[in-house]
């Protein structure tokens, strides 16, 4: 009697099954509420979103793994976690050109065993460079065993654009590695550290962070001293 997402994935727990699944996937005219169960089915949702629509994925149970977005114009993307815990890394690409595409994270308990690890990661890599419109909001990232004081929540470089908010990182290497963001603000706001590290900016042309409690081993709020760090703002923390 147990129901099936739309990837034919049995849902096999109770607390799978107070999860909506709401018609009208991939449709130009709605929203779409694919439901995924793990890694596979979170990429399978990633790569099926159309432009023109938001696209909520929820999270059913816990995931391990990783999975990578490849961010569109016109194509906005939200992975809804439900308090659920993801051991892997979210990684966002896109293709060499800042555009208008945007993904919010939230909700994800972020947790791992694993040495030196990114939760989610925007990286410069050759043609996949240039990723846009990043949102973590209220999501915990939490390190223990090897992971503890090298895993790094949140990793960005020639990123426009990068809020993280309301999270809370714990035993990490830090909350939020930023670099070479010329292009938009990085903004790090009501958050809790607690690790080696809080947060580390270079070369990044405007940085905000703002009501955020950091207990650190050695930095709390580094910016790299060079010519390209203007507009920082750094008040109530």
């Amino acid at each position: 009697n147990y129901r099936t997402n739309i990837y034919g994935q049995i849902l096999t727990s109770t607390a799978d099954l107070d999860v909506e699944i709401k018609p009208g996937y991939n449709t130009p005219d709605s929203e779409v509420y694919p439901v995924v169960v793990d890694a596979a089915g979170l990429q399978a949702a990633l790569d099926a979103a159309l432009p023109g629509v938001t696209t909520t994925i929820s999270l059913a149970r816990d995931i391990e793994g990783d999975v990578v977005d490849f961010q569109r114009a016109d194509r906005d993307i939200v992975i809804d976690g439900r308090n659920n815990k993801f051991n892997g890394t979210i990684r966002i690409h896109n293709g060499s050109i800042y555009n208008d595409g945007t993904i919010t994270i939230k909700n994800v308990n972020f947790e791992t065993s694993t040495a030196s690890i990114n939760f989610i990661e925007a990286l410069e890599n050759g043609s996949e460079r240039y990723s846009n419109n990043i949102t973590v909001e209220n999501c915990t990232f939490t390190a223990t065993g090897a992971a503890m004081n090298t895993a790094v929540a949140v990793q960005v470089k020639a990123t426009r654009g990068v809020t993280v908010t309301g999270c809370t990182a714990t035993n990490m290497h830090s909350l939020i590695q930023a670099q070479s963001c010329d292009t938009g603000d990085v903004k790090v706001i009501d958050c809790t550290v607690n690790g080696k590290n809080g947060v580390a900016f270079k070369q990044v042309k405007a940085a905000t962070v703002e009501g955020t409690t950091i207990t650190a081993l050695e930095y709390g709020i580094r910016f790299d001293g060079n010519i390209d760090n203007y507009g920082i703002i750094v008040k109530n923390n």
